[in-house]
């Protein structure tokens, strides 16, 4: 009777522990589902973990001390500013610093006001790295001072002078700054000032023109002056902003003396271009 007893115990063990794995199984969750969940809860884990403890990278930061930079300068005007560069990364064994500035002769063009950092470049040179033999501290200081680039040429051309003024007049440096390994590779995204240059007097040109009634006569001025001739569109336009009421029979002339001199320009600059195709 004991031996059935316990035969009969076991039996219904065996049977609940059928019913039970079954029930799990109709519900379409196998031991390895739970297994897997387990799994997936504990990396879950282990990423928050990481993620909270682990250090941020830092980005590399150049700020202007005092009054922030103007989007746009005149060609030709002079600057100074002062930059404060920190995020630099602990890797770091060189700091390079560019510009589109170029140096004036009353001061350098770079001026480095933090201790134990160096240079073994010109400090008039538009391009310098800067070195640290102990490592790069949290903040460096540089000063900036030069002169907005020219970007407007002159050629005289048979008596004629014309002045090139290029259409690219946006993306020039006040400063480029870039944290490099030891392999020269960057380190982190360059941290970059960007300048808009203008040409002198372009834009009172451009709204006392617009203000000209006479359509072909403004645009006469305006191809003059884009064609390089600007001396004689600045005249132009102030004999026309002074001539009396009525317009003199002479104007004609003047037209078509500017269309000639408009014509020699234009084939100077076509014979130019085949004879340099980089041009």
């Amino acid at each position: 009777m004991k031996n059935m007893s316990k035969y009969a115990n076991s039996s219904s063990c065996s049977v609940f522990e059928r019913n039970h794995l079954h029930s799990h199984l109709s519900d379409g969750k196998s031991p390895h589902y739970f297994l897997l969940a387990s799994l997936s809860i504990v990396s879950l884990l282990a990423f928050l973990i990481v993620f909270i403890c682990a250090p941020a990278s830092a980005a590399l930061v150049a700020d202007v001390q005092g009054a922030p930079l103007s989007a746009a300068l005149q060609e030709g005007s002079e600057i100074s500013y002062s930059i404060v560069i920190t995020g630099i990364p602990s890797q770091t064994t060189t700091l390079e610093l560019s510009t589109d500035l170029i140096p004036v002769s009353s001061s350098s063009l770079w001026t480095i006001n933090t201790n134990d950092v160096t240079t073994d470049d010109s400090l008039n040179e538009r391009l310098i790295n800067l070195k640290a033999a102990g490592g790069f501290p949290v903040s460096v200081v540089v000063n900036v001072s030069g002169r907005v680039p020219q970007i407007a040429s002159i050629k005289s051309v048979d008596g004629v002078v014309i002045t090139k003024i290029p259409t690219q007049r946006s993306g020039y440096l006040y400063y480029d700054v870039k944290a490099l390994d030891s392999h020269d590779n960057s380190l982190s995204a360059a941290a970059t000032g960007i300048l808009t240059i203008t040409v002198a007097d372009e834009e009172a040109f451009l709204d006392r023109s617009d203000a000209i009634d006479d359509r072909e006569f403004r645009t006469l001025i305006a191809d003059m002056y884009s064609k390089g001739l600007t001396s004689e569109a600045w005249d132009l336009l102030e004999w026309y902003e002074t001539k009396p009421a009525p317009m003199p029979v002479f104007v004609p002339f003047i037209v078509g003396i500017v269309a000639l001199i408009l014509g020699l320009v234009v084939g100077f600059m076509v014979r130019s271009r085949k004879d340099d195709p980089y041009k």
